[in-house]
């Protein structure tokens, strides 16, 4: 486990938990430390280990899901979004001398923000057990550091098969803790879902066009990830640059203008 803690400004500090390792480069070379074996560490500072007892009934058939409508509420969209609109009404202002960017070029030319502090990075005591092995250690040990600093309900982020087991044992236990899954995950998941529901609609057929069979079939299940944001990117920059030709020019949008897309 690593905790890592973000300054952002007025002495005020945010925290997250992850249960897995992760990396951090910065300006400076980190310093290496001398070697260690891996039970003298394991026996100085570990997490006490408590057990988990799968229960008969799975619990996770006890998660009920609320309906979509009661999910909703009002939300106001930031101005930053206008900045979306600006990038694809370039595409009128473009030639060929002088192309619309990329949308991450457009970014990096428009928007100018200071940088967060640099994150510090703290390890976490070890849990000396098999990861496949269903315990409520890391969620206990999660939900005691919490207390210390007067948070009612933590947030700890898994991977998508330590998220599974942690939910399961969260709902078993009745644990006040949200477990969620990774943001690389949910994307994934969700690219996945656009592909499942837009099968045989022709998308796959338009992104033929840039890209391989093969390939179209790992993003549609969203498993080609830059691929498959970089794909999805050009087909709502397609359709936007069309919407706007036929409301600009009256409704008369030709094959011509669907083939240059």
């Amino acid at each position: 486990m690593i905790s890592m803690t973000t300054p952002c400004g007025s002495g005020l500090h945010t925290t997250a938990v992850e249960s897995v390792a992760c990396g951090m480069y910065g300006n400076k070379p980190v310093k290496r430390l001398q070697r260690a074996a891996v039970d003298t560490i394991a026996c100085a500072k570990v997490v006490k280990i408590h057990h988990f007892s799968t229960p008969n009934i799975p619990p996770l058939l006890n998660i009920h899901f609320k309906p979509v409508v009661e999910l909703h509420f009002p939300y106001v969209q930031p101005p930053s979004i206008n900045l979306d609109l600006l990038w694809k009404a370039g595409w009128y202002f473009c030639g060929e001398s002088e192309p619309r960017p990329s949308w991450s070029g457009f970014m990096q030319n428009v928007v100018l923000a200071e940088h967060h502090s640099p994150t510090n990075i703290h390890f976490l005591p070890i849990i000396d057990m098999h990861p496949s092995d269903k315990s409520l250690s890391t969620l206990l040990f999660i939900i005691n550091q919490a207390k210390l600093l007067n948070i009612e309900t933590p947030c700890v982020t898994f991977d998508q098969p330590l998220w599974i087991k942690a939910v399961e044992v969260a709902e078993s236990e009745s644990l006040n803790v949200v477990c969620r899954i990774g943001v690389f995950h949910m994307v994934m998941s969700f690219l996945g879902s656009i592909g499942n529901v837009m099968s045989g609609s022709g998308l796959c057929e338009a992104l033929e066009t840039c890209y391989g069979p093969n390939t179209v079939s790992q993003i549609m299940c969203g498993k080609a990830f830059a691929r498959a944001m970089h794909a999805h990117s050009l087909v709502e920059s397609a359709l936007y640059v069309l919407l706007l030709k036929y409301v600009f020019d009256s409704g008369d949008v030709s094959e011509d203008d669907i083939a240059e897309l």
